[in-house]
């Protein structure tokens, strides 16, 4: 029997066809412990922005402050990057 946790998938921005910013909480089981770990991460093919990865943080079960922190930084970062190329 698998007691795998399912990932939180959390926010996606499709910035421009080549950039995207993605935010979820990772389930992990290792030998220490379970545990959530949120992260964005910025996927880039554009040569402007390289690829990026931000944690928040981790917790064993599902956290509300690191999920409200995860959406706060991955708005700043999408909209920061809209700036940073000129769209909207």
């Amino acid at each position: 029997m698998d007691d795998r946790k399912p990932n939180i998938r959390i926010m996606q921005t499709q910035i421009t066809p080549e950039i995207r910013v993605s935010t979820a909480g990772i389930f992990y089981d290792e030998q220490w412990g379970e545990r959530f770990q949120y992260e964005t991460w910025c996927f880039s093919d554009d040569p402007r922005q390289k690829d990026l990865q931000i944690i928040h943080g981790s917790n064993s079960s599902v956290c509300f402050y690191l999920l409200k922190k995860s959406i706060k930084i991955h708005r700043y970062i999408s909209n920061n990057l809209k700036r940073k190329l000129s769209i909207e």
